[in-house]
């Protein structure tokens, strides 16, 4: 059996032929693949971005652009902690699924990735942390100066990217999932002092945060491609998972919006010795 999914043989085409197909083939497996390199390479370009602006903060000459880049880092920090490593379990696990059940044993190695990417949400004292952090003290930074100035630029990169061939239902997705996370921020940066209402948010609002952010970087990489014809093969493949992650991986944030709109109070509900396990036995 090949652990490669563009030669392991099995099942049949969804076109009815009796013969077996390579398991790409399939689009469920293919689906996997490609929300795993969307998630990859939009989450190494928002490294690299916060990277950035990390030098920036610490060596630009100008004083005002060092403050805007320490503002950017520190309002960053928590979501690359805790989407990088949470979509990297996700991504590690659809991965293990490729493989079938040898995902599961020893032998092809992916039970051991599994592992070790599992501790790594654990790290740094759990991605809940991290989520309150960004909800509780990075939004509040200039009194929301610092995430508005985030905004802007996507928004700004945004406009620059209209006109982009075969692109138009992308960034319409993009704006549109901006323009709510803009107006989710404004509320819960009035909720500020509400601590239980922040903290039944904040997980998914990272993952929020973090969804618009890899779209963010999937509209800059497919703009400058656009405007760099020297490397059409990898432009092929980025301008594909630009597309495929704005219509299959973005949606998430519908879900995101709606559940934390429902609020804290079905959170809070049950009384805590109603949570034992075994309460449905008595």
């Amino acid at each position: 059996m090949h652990p490669d999914p563009r030669e392991r043989l099995q099942g049949r085409s969804a076109d009815g032929s009796r013969e077996p197909v390579r398991i790409i083939e399939h689009p469920d497996v293919r689906k996997m693949l490609l929300t795993g390199q969307a998630l990859t390479k939009a989450g190494r370009a928002l490294a690299v971005f916060t990277a950035l602006q990390m030098d920036v903060a610490e060596r630009h000459p100008d004083q005002d652009r060092r403050r805007k880049a320490e503002g950017l880092v520190a309002l960053l920090t928590p979501v690359v902690k805790a989407a990088f490593t949470d979509f990297g379990f996700e991504i590690t696990v659809q991965s293990q699924h490729v493989f079938g059940g040898h995902g599961y044993i020893r032998e092809w190695g992916m039970e051991q990735y599994v592992r070790d990417a599992r501790i790594a949400q654990i790290y740094e004292g759990t991605n809940g942390v991290q989520a309150m952090d960004l909800v509780s003290r990075k939004l509040p930074l200039e009194d929301g100066a610092v995430a508005r100035g985030f905004f802007d630029l996507m928004r700004a990169d945004i406009v620059r990217a209209k006109g982009v061939p075969q692109f138009d239902s992308t960034i319409q997705a993009v704006e549109g999932a901006l323009g709510r996370l803009e107006k989710l921020t404004d509320e819960l940066v009035a909720k500020r002092g509400d601590a239980v209402e922040l903290g039944a948010s904040a997980t998914d609002y990272l993952g929020f945060v973090a969804l618009v952010s890899f779209a963010w970087m999937w509209v800059r990489m497919a703009a400058s491609c656009d405007r760099d014809t020297s490397a059409k093969p990898h432009c092929r493949s980025i301008s594909a998972l630009a597309r495929f992650f704005a219509a299959r991986v973005l949606p998430q944030t519908q879900a995101l919006d709606a559940a934390i709109h429902s609020g804290a109070t079905e959170t809070m509900a049950l009384a805590d010795e109603l949570l034992r396990a075994d309460q449905s036995r008595r």
